[in-house]
């Protein structure tokens, strides 16, 4: 959709990754059937097409052993972007990015980027903020899908919760991990 300008929200999404990123680096997710907008849309980038549409968790499995399976290893970070976002203030994005970028390249931490809630939505998922870490950042307490409009309210009082912006900045390797824990549990 062009809702902004001429140009449609992926292609803004596009745009601001290619001032962060070299353009060869800069991959897109997303299902078979969109392949030939996406062709029309971006028509140099690289894309993985799931078979069917699983929503975002299997979406960053399929990424990530792809970009395994391209040359990156295990080592190198990437990042996960919704193609809908409007971002207000490119300035600012880019330096909330490059420092996710440090906290996940230098400690292997899987980094969530969270919007300070402006009203008590229902229609977006919440990050509690745990204990702070160094420069601003906290760890995840927990994630809250989409609640009722009393515990929106709560949360956005409370001065405690993000919503999520499904903005994750990881190094391949520990996103596996987490995968591999996380299939390893007994449910």
């Amino acid at each position: 959709m062009n809702l902004f300008g001429k140009r449609s929200l992926i292609q803004h999404t596009w745009d601001r990754l290619s001032k962060l990123s070299k353009a060869q680096d800069i991959w897109v997710c997303s299902s078979q059937a969109q392949k030939k907008i996406l062709s029309k849309q971006l028509p140099k980038t690289k894309t993985i097409l799931e078979p069917a549409a699983c929503n975002t968790g299997p979406a960053v499995l399929l990424s990530a052993l792809q970009l395994l399976r391209a040359g990156y290893s295990e080592e190198d970070v990437m990042a996960v972007f919704p193609a809908d976002h409007y971002i207000t203030d490119p300035s600012a994005f880019d330096r909330v990015l490059k420092q996710a970028f440090a906290v996940a390249g230098q400690t292997g931490s899987l980094v969530t980027l969270g919007i300070t809630p402006t009203s008590a939505h229902t229609g977006y998922g919440y990050i509690e903020a745990g204990a702070g870490a160094a420069g601003g950042w906290y760890r995840v307490s927990r994630f809250v899908e989409k609640p009722d409009r009393a515990r929106a309210e709560q949360f956005l009082t409370s001065g405690k919760f993000f919503w999520n912006a499904g903005i994750f900045v990881w190094r391949i390797g520990s996103i596996l991990e987490a995968f591999r824990e996380l299939a390893e549990k007994d449910f």
